[in-house]
């Protein structure tokens, strides 16, 4: 009697995944792809950090996926990996980033003496994250991946800084403020040193008048 032989099992492999892009990025939510060579179930893990935290699934088994991430916050990193598991076996991705869009600010720095716009003023966002401009010849600068609240921003030009609060309101759509930057000229300085020296002077002169009257 023959002996049937039944031909080894053949083992099968992991899908590879390949094409991982972020799409439709907005400040609180994004969308992610990839495509895997077989049909498989779509999962990302994301976070904050690279120990991740959070996590997204569809149990579909597809070689086009598409998950969307949502309740982000606005203009922070996130650290993701994608998964597509079929017939028990996993694939993975390495860590990958992107950004959320933040608010868009723009900043015009006038003088307060003439209200004329500031031209190669310094203007320094104090972060996080901390991101320099110089204004143009209109005065403004440009920013778009800050977060609401009242944030500070450093303004510096020919050697004197002051340092404003703005409020950059949860809100979609260009925000826009003006500071007035307070010049110190030369002249204004002296003048300040010699009433102040006049003034000293005065006091002297009456506390000496007083002790005399006394005498």
């Amino acid at each position: 009697m023959a002996q049937v032989v039944s031909p080894p099992t053949q083992e099968v492999p992991p899908p590879v995944i390949s094409g991982v892009s972020v799409s439709e990025i907005t400040q609180k939510q994004a969308t992610i792809s990839w495509k895997t060579d077989q049909a498989a179930d779509s999962l990302i893990e994301y976070g904050l950090t690279a120990d991740y935290g959070l996590s997204v699934s569809d149990e579909k088994l597809t070689k086009e996926h598409s998950l969307t991430i949502s309740e982000l916050s606005p203009g922070i990193p996130y650290y993701f990996k994608v998964k597509s598991q079929a017939a028990g076996k996993e694939a993975t991705t390495e860590n990958l980033t992107f950004s959320t869009l933040g608010y868009q600010v723009e900043i015009q720095v006038l003088n307060s003496a003439d209200k004329k716009p500031l031209e190669d003023a310094e203007v320094l966002f104090l972060g996080p994250p901390e991101i320099t401009k110089t204004t143009n010849q209109e005065g403004k600068v440009f920013f778009e991946i800050l977060l609401p609240g009242t944030q500070g921003i450093s303004v510096r030009y020919k050697d004197t800084s002051l340092i404003y609060p703005i409020k950059i309101l949860d809100k979609e759509g260009l925000q826009s403020f003006k500071v007035e930057f307070e010049l110190e000229t030369p002249m204004a300085i002296g003048i300040g040193k010699i009433s102040l020296a006049l003034i000293i002077l005065l006091i002297i002169s009456l506390i000496i008048a007083s002790i005399w009257t006394l005498l």
